[in-house]
């Protein structure tokens, strides 16, 4: 059944040992209302008590769902929403297990969608497992999303970058000599002495590449080491 479907057998990995075996709740992130059926009834046929939180719900369905994932502890859920359902508002701290099986559709909606766990009273850190296939739609998404945050980037290049005149002229962009150390873009003076040895200028292809990652292509989810090497055990699905 999911000899096709390699980030369902991901997901199936990780959500038996959350669930099944460490006894915590969850929420899987979709886009499309097809993958909620399938991801539910498949988490259902190996034991979890998976929900959709679907676009065909009133808002009473919606709450009592929601409601009964929030104050039912002893009853180990998974909530499969989709990207397309808002869920602004909602609480869910019981959980702090995120998988998000397809990209967002832009960086604010995964923002929002974190921080339903990732609230006050949250007890543990929250756990947030992006799901990718190479050489797929999942590509084409996530350089889409690279692209529309190209102009947030280009904002990021302040006037400390610029040599413009005193007259009003654009004048000639001065990058200076800028790297990257403590994995943070550093102008080189602000190095300490003792470290430029180890530590080399970036080049002006590596320095657009450094601004695109710190403002958005490898923001850090998870303040926690996590080993998830006891995947393996649970094998091939």
């Amino acid at each position: 059944m999911l000899r096709g479907a390699p980030k369902l057998r991901a997901l199936l990995k990780v959500l038996s040992r959350q669930v099944l075996v460490n006894d915590e709740k969850a929420v899987v992130w979709v886009t499309f209302p097809g993958q909620q059926v399938v991801t539910v009834h498949t988490l259902r046929l190996v034991g979890i008590d998976a929900w959709a939180l679907h676009a065909g719900m009133t808002f009473e369905e919606r709450r009592q769902l929601v409601n009964e994932f929030q104050t039912q502890p002893g009853r180990k859920m998974v909530l499969v929403p989709c990207w397309a359902v808002g869920s602004y508002g909602w609480n869910w701290q019981v959980a702090h297990n995120i998988h998000l099986l397809d990209p967002a559709p832009s960086d604010p909606i995964e923002d929002q969608s974190i921080h339903r766990c990732r609230r006050i009273k949250q007890k543990w850190y929250v756990i947030v497992v992006r799901y990718y296939l190479a050489q797929s739609f999942n590509d084409y998404h996530t350089s889409h999303n690279i692209k529309k945050a190209l102009p947030g980037v280009m904002a990021s290049l302040n006037d400390r970058l610029m040599s413009g005149s005193s007259d009003g002229d654009q004048g000639d962009i001065a990058l200076g000599k800028w790297c990257v150390y403590e994995d943070k873009l550093t102008p080189m003076e602000a190095v300490p002495l003792a470290q430029l040895p180890f530590v080399r200028v970036l080049d002006a292809a590596s320095f657009v590449e450094a601004v695109i990652n710190e403002t958005y292509g490898e923001r850090l989810i998870v303040e926690q080491a996590v080993d998830l090497t006891w995947m393996d055990a649970f094998g091939d699905a």
